[in-house]
């Protein structure tokens, strides 16, 4: 299958409803209350209020197995994906998690029963050696070889690399991290799209 029929899916807040999963561990286990619309910065020690060893605590225990295992599907994400894997799309999961946490990400994919031919783990960020003491995945420059058509993300920031390394619009998935930066950015040719749900998403890109 040709290259140019490949969607890049971002996994935690894209695919899952991950922030939702590691605010309630914020809660029972640091004692800690934030509300899901104050958190207007993709910096996670920004957002909550955590120096840095407070959010090295913090990131060991949202990465446990049983945390990310625990975690909901987004709603219209698995419609979304069956839809397009039925046009003859492959979906290429992409994600900034720890190298470490693979077993557990594929196991929840498998067990949503969540159409995707591979999953990558990609160093968006450069923080998970330092946090967590584990090796990074590969760079996302790496990824611009891989003929997708379409890429549906949650970082701005990724999001705005994208479009400097994909020749694809990007579909920024609304969230209260990406709005500011998004505002900022000057949008290159309409290349990012913002989109409120999967139904949207859907909409405007049912044969990217």
């Amino acid at each position: 299958m040709s290259g140019a029929r490949q969607i890049y899916v971002d996994l935690d807040d894209v695919l899952s409803e991950t922030g939702r999963t590691f605010l309630e561990v914020l809660t029972t286990q640091f004692g800690k209350q934030v509300e899901w619309d104050d958190i207007h910065d993709y910096d996670l020690g920004v957002s909550l209020g955590m120096d840095e060893a407070e959010l090295t605590r913090f990131m060991h225990a949202v990465h446990r197995p049983e945390v990310l295992a625990s975690v909901e599907p987004m709603a219209g994400s698995l419609d979304v994906l069956t839809e397009w894997r039925g046009r003859g799309y492959q979906i290429e999961v992409v994600t900034g998690r720890p190298k470490a946490t693979e077993d557990v990400s594929r196991q929840w994919l498998q067990a949503q029963a969540m159409p995707h031919h591979s999953l990558i783990h990609v160093d968006k960020y450069a923080w998970e050696e330092e946090l967590l003491g584990t090796s990074a995945g590969v760079p996302l420059v790496q990824l611009a070889g891989n003929g997708y058509c379409l890429a549906v993300e949650d970082s701005a920031e990724v999001a705005i690399h994208l479009t400097e390394i994909l020749d694809a619009p990007v579909v920024v998935l609304d969230r209260p991290w990406n709005r500011r930066r998004l505002d900022d950015h000057a949008n290159l040719d309409g290349r990012i799209v913002r989109c409120d749900s999967w139904q949207e998403i859907f909409e405007r890109f049912p044969s990217p």
